[in-house]
């Protein structure tokens, strides 16, 4: 079912784990969301070229171009683009790197639909209209995001 807040955003979603891509991808668009997908770091930057997304998901640990490599790129050439970094493997020192390269947010794998949509939500156009700051939803995040912020 579509959700009103995501409706029409486009979302670039980088993973490299193609079940995970798809299940991904899948949710954003059942949400209403408007998905473009890529397998990895080159390919993302490659999406970015043709269509420039309201926010961006990357898996951190990729082959490759890692996450944290594609972060800095992107937030390079494209700083208004919202990027949220996802990884099974959240540590604190990683964290606090992505909050200085320029994250938006941090989700820890595994998480609920719900807070994949929340946060997609919470960063897109109508939020960066109404002022709001990004938002950690799962609680791992929260703390992970709420240290990195100190450190920083």
């Amino acid at each position: 079912m579509a959700d009103r807040a995501v409706l029409g955003m486009r979302v670039l979603i980088v993973e490299d784990d193609h079940a995970l891509r798809e299940a991904l991808v899948d949710t954003l668009e059942v949400a209403g969301c408007r998905v473009e997908a890529a397998a990895a770091g080159d390919e993302a930057l490659a999406l970015l070229q043709r269509c420039v997304p309201d926010v961006m998901l990357s898996d951190v640990n990729m082959p490759g171009m890692d996450g944290h490599e594609l972060l800095r790129r992107v937030r390079s050439a494209y700083p208004h683009v919202p990027v949220v970094l996802i990884t099974a493997f959240g540590s604190i020192e990683r964290s606090v790197q992505a909050m200085r390269d320029g994250a938006s947010d941090y989700l820890v794998k595994p998480f609920q639909p719900g807070q994949l949509i929340e946060v997609v939500a919470r960063l897109g156009p109508a939020a960066a209209a109404r002022g709001e700051d990004p938002v950690a939803v799962a609680p791992v995040s929260q703390e992970l995001l709420a240290l990195a912020r100190r450190v920083a």
